[in-house]
């Protein structure tokens, strides 16, 4: 278990809290109100830069409360299509879209996080109009992707690598 290495490697007692809610927020926020002491640790990620943004009304900023220490990992979000349209690569997304604006629809884990952003943004550089599908959550997404109910899907490659398959 993760605790039990960091006890090891550092000889003293880590605790891991699971703090879930608002992209993060719930968990950052409780830190935040923490004593500035070293031994309250918060992994941040894309999500909270992005509340920062979106929800300016936090109880807290994220720039000025938190101090990064280090980088332990990265992902980068993947563009995956339901093999139903017949597109398999980016121009023929974006040929597709054009024919059909408005009709494409993509999916992400909801509503300002990175795989939604990384749609609009897609849709702005291509000069397309996909629509977007807001879930509660990546396996939501990845459902109705699966079942052909959206077409595009931007993901964290984490969630969608399982089900990746190279065809010789």
């Amino acid at each position: 278990m993760l605790t039990e290495q960091l006890s090891r490697k550092f000889g003293q007692q880590f605790f891991v809290e699971n703090k879930p809610g608002g992209g993060s927020a719930v968990a950052a926020q409780q830190v935040a109100r923490s004593p500035k002491d070293g031994y309250t640790l918060f992994i941040g990620t894309v999500a909270n830069v992005i509340n920062g943004v979106l929800q300016p009304n936090l109880s807290f900023d994220f720039a000025r409360d938190f101090a990064p220490i280090v980088l332990t990992t990265s992902s980068p979000n993947f563009l995956v299509v339901h093999p139903s349209t017949g597109v398999t690569d980016t121009a023929g997304l974006i040929a597709l879209s054009k024919a059909r604006p408005g009709q494409i629809f993509y999916g992400s884990s909801g509503v300002g996080t990175s795989p939604h952003l990384s749609g609009e943004l897609f849709n702005m550089m291509a000069g397309i109009n996909m629509t977007h599908v807001p879930y509660s959550g990546s396996a939501q997404a990845v459902t109705d992707l699966l079942a052909g109910r959206t077409q595009v899907m931007f993901s964290p490659a984490s969630t969608v690598l399982p089900m990746w398959r190279r065809d010789s």
